[in-house]
């Protein structure tokens, strides 16, 4: 009874009428006034909402054409720091020496790829490793040295390069070392997943950029291969 008196005491403040307020009042409709756009909870785009979004639905099938290309990238980059499958690592963690582990596989825990493509982006890639009593776990890379980082931002375009470079500073802060070098191609260990705010478009751009990059780095090993051998 008492919500009922309120609200038949209440003014609006569009015709001065009680009742009613501005949102509800009789005044505001215009039949002909254009309708708002939807403005999507997966996207960010108007016109469509996150259950019809394109974007959403799209991504799994982008992601998967994507995921081999990234995975060749990241490899490549771990190849020049010595590691690879089979690589062995002295593992130091906080509780101190954890002794040796080899190399299997690598993830990427918390790569988004929405637009503003910097193929260095995002944390840095942990890589998997097996003790010699069969436990599993994860670690971070070891140190990354100033000449490693040369070599690997030396087929980056100059507008790439200090981005990469940025990035690239922020890996390798553990106390791990390489023992033992491998050059075998370590793998990806999980599927990229879809998340909130991935976009065709920005999918597509890292696609892009990926490529060109990647061949980048096949001419620029082909050179190596014919200055060896000339």
């Amino acid at each position: 009874m008492h919500k009922l008196t309120i609200a038949s005491h209440r003014r609006c403040g569009t015709c001065g009428s009680r009742g009613h307020n501005r949102r509800t009042c009789p005044e505001n409709y215009n039949p002909d006034a254009p309708k708002r756009k939807t403005s999507c909870g997966w996207c960010a785009e108007l016109g469509h909402n996150a259950r019809t979004c394109p974007n959403k639905k799209g991504s799994a099938a982008k992601l998967a054409e994507l995921q081999p290309l990234l995975e060749e990238h990241v490899s490549n980059t771990l190849l020049k720091l010595g590691i690879g499958r089979g690589t062995l690592m002295h593992i130091t963690g906080y509780d101190g020496d954890k002794g040796h582990a080899i190399v299997t596989g690598f993830t990427l825990p918390k790569q988004t790829y929405y637009g503003g493509v910097n193929i260095f982006y995002g944390d840095e890639p942990q890589i998997n490793i097996v003790y010699p009593n069969g436990t599993k776990e994860t670690a971070w890379l070891s140190g990354i040295t100033s000449a490693q980082i040369g070599e690997i931002v030396s087929t980056l375009s100059e507008e790439d390069k200090p981005h990469a470079i940025d990035s690239l500073r922020c890996w390798g802060y553990s106390s791990h070392t390489v023992v033992c070098k491998s050059s075998i191609p370590v793998k990806l260990t999980h599927n990229l997943s879809v998340k909130r705010g991935q976009t065709l478009c920005g999918l597509k751009e890292w696609k892009e950029k990926l490529t060109a990059h990647l061949a980048n780095v096949k001419k620029s090993e082909d050179s190596e291969k014919t200055a060896k051998a000339a």
